[in-house]
């Protein structure tokens, strides 16, 4: 079974913040918005790397002509390089854009990011830390969360889980800390709790595919096997491709619900739209037809 990675990152989650033109943060939008862009994992991109890296490009070239002056969109452009990639034009113009707008804490933000995501960490640590004791911070959900990841990746799991709940309580509300405390339930066998963790997590961002992969996994552990179908049968009527809860029904219908038929079909789908694991796919299809 695949369930949800460890751990999110949240860049721009989910982000729904203060109205433009108060400095305080971006427009706000909804949950199904380009702010989500991609979400870090250890070693990895999201399950939903593709679709998301697509949405990333579009909203990029919408705004490949936007002037610094407007700054909510001008942030979101940096970011959105960033994710793109495009590494070396994003460093020099996020470091340009604070050096001219030292007071801009939501670019010094980005560039502890742009840091954090090339394991430089002291210096994202300098700027995250800076930018925690300062309470007027619009952005203070991801900054916690980055900073759970932060202790997380030093071995400090309880000041991670301190930091990721601090973050899901925090301005703007975000999904990524809430699927990061799922998470670590789960490796920890609380099941229940973890559940809990990830319908938060999906009631801030219903496309969230991680979020629906570990509330599968949590209500399978708990032996809860038809709620799981329909957490990943729903989350399918909306996102038909989505290769992993793909994968996870396919193979709690043959394991689990002893329906092989529709476990192969399933799996088919699986493979039809460019699964990873597609062997043990074929494999199974052959064994449940």
């Amino acid at each position: 079974m695949r369930y949800v990675a460890l751990l999110c990152l949240g860049i721009l989650a989910a982000c729904a913040s203060a109205p433009t033109g108060t400095g305080s943060g971006l427009s706000a939008r909804s949950s199904s918005s380009p702010m989500r862009y991609l979400a870090w994992l250890e070693g990895s991109y999201s399950t939903s790397y593709r679709a998301d890296r697509r949405m990333v490009l579009e909203r990029l070239e919408s705004l490949k002509a936007v002037s610094e002056t407007d700054t909510d969109s001008y942030l979101e452009y940096l970011s959105l390089l960033d994710a793109a990639g495009r590494t070396n034009e994003a460093g020099s113009k996020i470091k340009a854009f604070l050096q001219k707008n030292p007071r801009e804490t939501r670019a010094a933000f980005l560039l502890g990011v742009f840091y954090m995501r090339r394991n430089r960490k002291e210096l994202a640590k300098y700027f995250f830390e800076k930018l925690e004791k300062d309470s007027r911070f619009a952005w203070k959900s991801m900054l916690l969360n980055n900073l759970g990841m932060m202790a997380l990746k030093e071995g400090e799991r309880f000041r991670a889980i301190d930091y990721f709940e601090k973050a899901a309580e925090a301005e703007p509300p975000i999904a990524a800390p809430l699927v990061n405390l799922g998470a670590l339930y789960l490796e920890s066998a609380s099941y229940a709790d973890a559940e809990r963790a990830f319908v938060r997590a999906l009631d801030r961002d219903k496309g969230f595919e991680d979020a629906v992969l570990g509330r599968g996994s949590a209500l399978e552990a708990l032996g809860q096997f038809e709620s799981a179908r329909s957490v990943y049968e729903d989350f399918l009527s909306q996102r038909p491709n989505a290769v992993s809860v793909l994968y996870n029904n396919g193979i709690l219908l043959g394991n689990r619900l002893n329906q092989p038929k529709l476990a192969a079909d399933m799996l088919l789908r699986y493979v039809q739209a460019g699964g990873n694991q597609t062997a043990k796919a074929q494999e199974l299809i052959q064994k449940w037809r």
